[in-house]
């Protein structure tokens, strides 16, 4: 059955209304050019006659799918840090001191039933082990789930080793403390502090995990509280989801936390209920200890303010004319990046915010760029030179795991990237992978043989990658030279 018979108009509109469907996120800004290029190239590799065949294949998996979840990974991004968003841990120190008040007045002398925190899209697991440190610094039993719907960033987690990149924010005391360092510019993260955490595959759009209630000592069910959350952060996530979406996800966020519980969003952003009527949002927004939490409505009122307005909708203008939006970056590097307003179209504005992440990076501010390829991804997910400048600086600031899956979704998109094979080739010599090397470089020789010439956008953004190795000729003499190497597997990468 093709795409038009299901009811889509073209197999790029079904594709794209699959990604939605299995994330919840809205495709603003995505080029359909980009997407049917993308469709035809993997269909390609893949041995589909056409991209409507792939799309019919695709139309038929399980979200969970192989194929399904390389394009999950592929459109779901979340550079982070610890110790990210200062405001919103003050405010999670201060619900973490209330909580146990609370539970310490009990007149049991039982041990404090520890607090649940869920972190739902905690990406590569520093928020949810930053929620453990300050838990652990103010005496409070915790216990933290991390989940995510990119299997890649779980990995990461799950393995505990950080680079400098990740700890930019983490002051000598923290690192001694909580980390033990691995080698040059590595660190893990302590045996004790794991054992506060876990971490599950798991899409907000489903129903919510448990905490894995406990059961009393006389082996009945546990309370309703042993079952419930009793904080629930979801930090920038949803600025990037459909209505529709989020009224799914806060109705599950609401069923899954204790009445007294707490929601925690990032600092720069607001529970907008855009087209969702205001009763069918379960939360208003209160102050606590410097920003913002949300509550249950049902739970007595403190200290409130107004729950945040509607997004005004816009005026219709006649066509063809486009309507002039305004744009944020998304505040997963809220101390970098400061309001923006472009006339341009949301289709536009991917190619905007690339061209201000290389004038940031040329300037010397990296955070600042890598906080506009961010924002370029949430547009449109897309963008191959967006992904491959990203994986650049990250592997500049020695956030080699992250670069290296950063790489691999330029590769997805365009196999025949030979900046980004060639790149990932000398990270994986760097790190010892010899076999993982040389298959990158065999790719690498593919696409410099093919005849094929790299995109505009990646030869643009080529020339502010000043470390890489961005010459034809010399990558290939590089390919060479380290392919005869490697079949020994002794080589020094200079």
């Amino acid at each position: 059955m093709s795409s038009r018979s299901r009811g889509y108009p073209t197999p790029v509109g079904e594709a794209c209304g699959l990604l939605s469907s299995w994330t919840g996120l809205e495709l603003r800004g995505t080029a359909p050019r980009r997407v049917a290029e993308f469709l035809r190239t993997r269909a390609e590799q893949l041995g589909y006659a056409s991209m409507d065949e792939y799309v019919d294949y695709l139309s038929a998996l399980a979200p969970t799918a192989e194929e399904s979840q390389q394009l999950i990974n592929l459109v779901t991004n979340g550079l982070t840090c610890f110790w990210r968003d200062k405001p919103q841990l003050h405010a999670l120190e201060t619900v973490f001191g209330k909580l146990s008040r609370a539970r310490g007045s009990s007149e049991t002398s039982a041990p404090m039933e520890p607090i649940k925190v869920w972190c739902a899209g905690c990406s590569t697991g520093e928020e949810a082990y930053t929620v453990a440190m300050i838990a652990e610094e103010h005496g409070v039993p915790v216990q933290v789930l991390g989940s995510d719907l990119n299997t890649e960033s779980l990995r990461h987690a799950r393995q505990g080793t950080y680079g400098e990149w990740s700890l930019r924010r983490t002051d000598d005391a923290h690192r001694q403390r909580y980390f033990e360092r691995t080698g040059e510019g590595r660190y893990q993260i302590s045996e004790t502090l794991r054992r506060s955490v876990r971490f599950e595959h798991h899409n907000i759009l489903s129903p919510p995990p448990t905490p894995g209630g406990s059961s009393s000592k006389d082996g009945s069910p546990g309370s309703q509280q042993d079952t419930k959350w009793d904080v629930v952060m979801c930090r920038n996530v949803l600025i990037y989801f459909s209505d529709e979406a989020m009224t799914k996800v806060l109705g599950h966020f609401a069923d899954s936390m204790h009445q007294d519980g707490y929601l925690l969003l990032g600092s720069s952003e607001q529970l907008h209920t855009g087209g969702i009527p205001e009763a069918l949002v379960p939360f208003r927004a209160a102050r606590q200890g410097g920003g913002f939490v949300y509550r249950l409505r049902a739970t007595p009122p403190g200290r409130t303010v107004a729950f945040p307005p509607r997004k005004p909708e816009p005026e219709p203008e006649p066509e063809p004319s486009l309507p002039t939006i305004e744009f944020n970056y998304p505040g997963s590097l809220e101390e970098d990046t400061t309001e923006i307003t472009s006339d341009v179209t949301t289709q536009e504005a991917a190619h905007e915010l690339l061209e201000m992440a290389v004038a940031h990076l040329d300037a010397g501010r990296k955070e600042a760029a890598l906080a506009c390829c961010e924002a370029t991804a949430s547009y449109d997910p897309f963008v191959p030179e967006n992904y491959c400048l990203m994986a650049y600086m990250l592997a500049q600031e020695g956030a080699t795991a992250q670069a290296l899956e950063t790489y691999r979704k330029v590769l997805f998109l365009d196999p025949f990237n030979w900046i980004a094979a060639v790149e990932s080739a000398r990270l994986q010599m760097r790190r010892g992978d010899a076999r993982q090397a040389k298959r990158l470089l065999r790719q690498a020789s593919e696409g410099l043989n093919s005849g094929r010439r790299l995109s505009r956008g990646t030869r643009e953004v080529a020339e502010a990658m000043e470390r890489a190795l961005t010459d034809r000729d010399a990558a290939l003499e590089f390919c060479e030279q380290y392919l005869e190497r490697l079949r020994g597997e002794k080589f020094v990468d200079s």
